[in-house]
């Protein structure tokens, strides 16, 4: 998580709540990271899945609740993984932008260095 918010930072995306708990029903749900505000329409989620909380077969399926969760709540989802944020840390800021914007999110995505691949993109 920590990764990502650097990541989120170097690319000009900033504002997003950490840890949001929502109850849906009797059940809990703690998302990684939901963006909301500066302009946004609808509300989006991100999860940050490692191996240590995300292997085992039951968690997939706690997965795709939370997933379901945020659509019942008309609010768009991202999901990623280390490898994600490890191997194209660039791409997923990419990515994340274009759903923010897509809503409504006002501020530019910005390179976070001279090869990045937002620079090459536009």
């Amino acid at each position: 998580e920590r990764r990502d918010l650097l990541n989120d930072r170097a690319h000009g995306i900033v504002g997003g709540e950490r840890q949001v708990t929502y109850r849906i029903g009797t059940r809990r749900q703690v998302v990684d990271l939901v963006y909301r505000g500066n302009g946004l329409r609808r509300a989006v989620r991100k999860e940050l899945d490692g191996r240590v909380w995300h292997d085992p077969t039951e968690v997939v399926f706690r997965d795709m609740r939370k997933d379901n969760a945020a659509e019942v709540l008309n609010e768009s989802h991202l999901r990623y993984g280390w490898p994600d944020l490890a191997d194209a840390p660039c791409f997923v800021a990419i990515q994340t932008h274009t759903v923010l914007a897509l809503h409504g999110w006002r501020d530019p995505l910005i390179p976070c260095s001279p090869g990045c691949l937002v620079r090459l993109a536009s």
